[in-house]
């Protein structure tokens, strides 16, 4: 879906051993991310999180407008 709409996407493995687990608790606390997975969308009005992994493909591209 991200190639179509031509954006930049970054996932962060929580679970993987090279990210320090305080940095990714942090990480979490700034942005208010209470779960995993948690979608975090950063533009000019600023930052959204939503945490709902049976977002729709037209959920995803409303909530990243």
């Amino acid at each position: 879906m991200a190639k179509g709409k031509n954006w930049t996407v970054y996932f962060l493995d929580s679970e993987n051993p090279d990210y320090p687990r305080q940095e990714i608790a942090d990480f979490r606390e700034k942005y208010g991310i209470p779960i995993v997975p948690g979608l975090i969308y950063a533009g000019e009005t600023g930052v959204k999180v939503r945490c709902d992994s049976s977002m729709t493909p037209e959920e995803i591209a409303a909530f990243v407008s």
